[in-house]
This record gives C-alpha cells, sequence and structure tokens, in this order.
C-alpha cells in the first residue's frame, strides 16, 4: 500500500513539474548549464538550414502537406526540422531540405540562425508544444512570424498570447476548404 501510495505521488509530482518545465529550464538555465560538457553530443547537433525563408517545424502529415504545397509556391526556399530521425532521413534521401531537431528544445533555438527566415510555421498536434517554442523562438530574439494549428478555438487564444501571429484552425478551416473545394465539383469556379 505504502508503494503504491509512492508510485501515485510521483506521477502526480512529475506530471505538475513536467508542465512547468520549460519555464523551470529557462529560469535556471544558467545554473544548469555548468553541468554541461563543452561538446555537444551528437544528437545536439544539428544542420543550420541554408536560403530558408520559410521553415516548417513538424513533419507529420499536416506538416509535410504544407511543406509540398509551400514548396511548389515558392521553390527551394524552404526548409523542415523534425524530432524524427527516421522521417528526416527518408526526406533526406528524396532530395528534400530537411534536417534534424527537436523544437522543444530551447538551446536550439539560441543556436539556430534565423537572420533569413521570414516565417516558422509549426505544425505541431499538441498546442501546449507550439506555445512553448514561441515562447522559445522570441526569447531567442527571432523577429519573423510565427503560424501554428489548432485543433479546438479554445487553443487558438493561447497560442496567440504565446506570440504567434497566424493560427490554423485545423478543423474548422480544412472543412470549409473541403466544401469550397467539393462545390466547384457542381458549380463553376467564377460563379
Amino acid at each position: 500500500m505504502i508503494l503504491a501510495l509512492g508510485v501515485s505521488f510521483s506521477f502526480v509530482i512529475t506530471s505538475v513539474i513536467y508542465r512547468q518545465s520549460h519555464k523551470l529550464y529557462r529560469q535556471n538555465k544558467e545554473s544548469i548549464r555548468q553541468f554541461e560538457s563543452p561538446q555537444c553530443l551528437p544528437e545536439d547537433v544539428f544542420t543550420q538550414p541554408k536560403d530558408a525563408e520559410v521553415l516548417i517545424v513538424g513533419l507529420g502529415r499536416v506538416g509535410r502537406g504544407a511543406f509540398e504545397s509551400i514548396k511548389s509556391i515558392i521553390g527551394n526556399n524552404l526548409a523542415g526540422m523534425d524530432a524524427d530521425r527516421n522521417r528526416i532521413k527518408l526526406m533526406q534521401e528524396a532530395g528534400e531540405n530537411v534536417f534534424y531537431g527537436d523544437g522543444e528544445d530551447a538551446d536550439l533555438w539560441e543556436r539556430l540562425d534565423t537572420n533569413g527566415i521570414r516565417l516558422i510555421m509549426l505544425a505541431l498536434p499538441i498546442a501546449e508544444d507550439s506555445t512553448n517554442i514561441a515562447i522559445q523562438l522570441r526569447k531567442a530574439n527571432y523577429q519573423g512570424h510565427i503560424a501554428a494549428i489548432a485543433r479546438y478555438q479554445d487553443e487558438r487564444e493561447t497560442l496567440l498570447a504565446s506570440g504567434i501571429d497566424n493560427v490554423f484552425n485545423f478543423y474548422t478551416e480544412a472543412g470549409t476548404g473541403f466544401a469550397e473545394e467539393s462545390l466547384t465539383l457542381i458549380r463553376p469556379a467564377s460563379a
């Protein structure tokens, strides 16, 4: 019984601390960094995107679709970033301008040169992750625009409050786009 209570309390404490982990790291970053090795671990090394005007963070279904759409519009002035090494490897083998990186890593945003990047699109399924990344980007002095997706209307306000410039409501706007494109099947585009 004591062991079960101890495990239960540890889950509660962990969940509370995890929700504040990014904030706690930002507040204590300098004291934590004194324990770091001067050499980066291989998994912390990333390739700086070259000539990218737009960066898409998260290359799952939504991010990959956005990547393909934007690439058809602006060409190769686009880079993609994802935390899935296998996905990155496959896309690199296909000749895409993508690199491995964990968007929730605050140190990544401090080391990444975002001067030429005018738009960062956060195609992440969890709004809280997008909020944390937006805060980290602004703290790292990113001056460009940030866009994100939201699944629910209440997430939209939180995302906008975190410094995100545009929030695409996934279900509402996808439904609108679906309806508009489907109507072209029965009505001419000019009508």
